[in-house]
């Protein structure tokens, strides 16, 4: 095994060695469309690594990070501190070896303590939320909130749209292109929903119950939308009473995460540890113009002494000081 964990985490440890067969590809080459979250480029900066091995290096950062807070006047001042911003229920396939990664079986730990500042606009997820941070946390003590928002430009209300859980009355999860939870995850963008309920729903494994396939036109009675507040970056460090040196870990899990991280650096913030969405479908893959933005984004962060390996769709990066 990479690292010890404990029970609860097995599950998650296997399902992150099956993505140990993904890999980058190389300047030029044209990837496979069946195989997802490819890149199409190297660069400086960027590693290629399986997937085991991005989580043991995340694991000794945070061991690094936890144990310098941990110290004499550092425990004093505050703890550390994450942010995870479309957090969902943290039933993602990579979220749940990368949360047991760093936060699972930390017997190695003394009294390990975390400010965990969850922030997501589904108010659906609410209570799994919650019982899902009880189980990755039970070796911290713990600060944690969770704030019911969307991360945005600038603070406004918005709406959110989401399929509600009554979907999952009508149709069979097969029948849903094998998605258990769809009631977990929204988004500001009602077209990015619908074009991707459209994509899954292609790679779907059966037809409908009545014989037909599915369409995007038989989930329309079960979007939903409703008014959520956005807060911008700046606010949410405000409303939380953090500067931007006391972010130790920031985690972005939206489809818009780049803009997002480029809002939260020009604050200021050089988190140890950072994960966010470097691509969300296929389109946005083959998009060269989003193509050229990822390419900064880690040309960025790898001038500001950043490590970066990708893990599925999203990138890692570490600070060089931490690794």
């Amino acid at each position: 095994m990479v690292f010890a964990v404990s029970s609860q985490f097995q599950g998650a440890q296997m399902e992150c060695e099956g993505l140990a067969k993904m890999r980058l590809c190389a300047p030029g080459e044209l990837c496979p469309p069946a195989e997802h979250y490819q890149l199409r480029y190297m660069q400086p900066g960027l590693y290629a690594h399986p997937c085991g091995e991005v989580l043991r290096l995340a694991r000794e950062a945070s061991t690094a990070l936890f144990k310098r807070r941990a110290a004499g006047a550092a425990r004093r001042a505050r703890l550390p501190t994450l942010i995870h911003v479309g957090c969902k229920d943290l039933s993602n396939d990579r979220t749940k070896p990368f949360y047991a990664a760093l936060f699972g079986n930390r017997s190695d730990l003394s009294d390990p303590c975390l400010e965990a500042v969850m922030v997501e606009a589904n108010p659906d997820v609410a209570a799994l939320l919650e019982e899902r941070l009880r189980e990755y946390f039970s070796d911290f003590s713990c600060r944690r909130r969770v704030l019911s928002a969307a991360v945005c430009a600038a603070d406004a209300e918005a709406s959110f749209f989401s399929l509600s859980e009554q979907v999952h009355t009508k149709y069979s999860v097969q029948e849903l292109g094998g998605v258990k939870r769809w009631d977990s995850w929204g988004t500001l963008n009602l077209n990015f929903l619908l074009q991707n309920l459209a994509d899954i729903l292609a790679r779907r494994i059966s037809d409908g119950s009545d014989g037909r396939r599915i369409q995007v036109e038989d989930l329309m009675p079960f979007i939903q939308e409703r008014t959520v507040t956005c807060i911008s970056p700046g606010s949410l460090l405000q409303k939380e009473g953090l500067e931007p040196s006391f972010v130790d870990m920031l985690f972005l899990d939206t489809q818009d995460a780049l803009r997002m991280l480029s809002a939260f650096l020009a604050l200021g913030l050089r988190p140890a540890i950072l994960r966010f969405h470097w691509a969300w479908d296929q389109r946005q893959i083959a998009d060269q113009g989003y193509a050229t933005e990822v390419s900064e984004a880690v040309a960025f962060l790898a001038s500001e002494s950043y490590h970066l390996y990708q893990f599925g769709e999203f990138f890692v990066a570490l600070r060089a000081s931490e690794t």
